[in-house]
């Protein structure tokens, strides 16, 4: 069975760039999320380039691309402006991607494997919250918090937070990243954005 892969990072994922069939555009377009008022919304290039930015090595970084083909992007935001600021920043990232589960089960199980990966993945990985079973708008959803140490251009590690959730609907499944890092504590704005979610 195809096993279901999630990401702790919106920054950095990468999706693929296939045409969206008629069950996904349905997808996106009863899939609703605010905007963080002043945030920037980011195409999906942008988010692509950042990934030769980061420091991991090509083991690393090949299993990051395995694991997210077939994701499609729905939108991005960032709380900077990417032409004008460097380095890491927090970031809203919403995905869309086919579900092989049968059930709610079946689908908890499966995010609870692909989480196992993402200690070996990244240094100082840890769980702050989860992963467990939560609800978002009337729906089952998958939901964890963590933290782990990344590097960015020559610049030593950064403390990123980051919060998934994960929202199976019918034959696909949204994964929502929510990442902030170091003192640019966005936690409180996430809480609110995560309420206004509509699927």
């Amino acid at each position: 069975m195809k096993k279901i892969v999630v990401f702790a990072i919106g920054l950095i994922i990468l999706q693929s760039c296939g045409e969206a069939n008629e069950l996904e555009e349905k997808a996106k377009a009863a899939f609703h999320i605010d905007k963080p008022q002043g945030w920037v919304a980011n195409p999906n290039q942008k988010l692509k380039d950042n990934l030769d930015r980061l420091d991991m090595d090509d083991a690393k970084a090949k299993k990051m691309l395995a694991s997210h083909k077939g994701m499609i992007m729905l939108c991005a935001y960032t709380k900077y402006d990417p032409k004008t600021e460097r380095g890491l920043m927090p970031t809203i990232q919403v995905n869309m991607a086919k579900n092989p589960s049968r059930d709610f089960n079946d689908f908890k199980n499966d995010m609870l494997k692909s989480t196992e990966q993402m200690e070996l993945m990244f240094e100082g990985f840890n769980f702050l919250d989860g992963p467990k079973e939560i609800t978002v708008d009337g729906h089952k959803a998958f939901f964890f918090q963590s933290e782990f140490d990344l590097s960015y251009d020559e610049n030593g590690p950064v403390k990123v937070r980051s919060w998934t959730y994960a929202i199976p609907v019918e034959d696909y499944f949204y994964q929502i990243n929510f990442s902030d890092m170091g003192d640019d504590d966005c936690s409180v704005l996430f809480k609110k954005i995560i309420a206004s979610i509509k699927v």
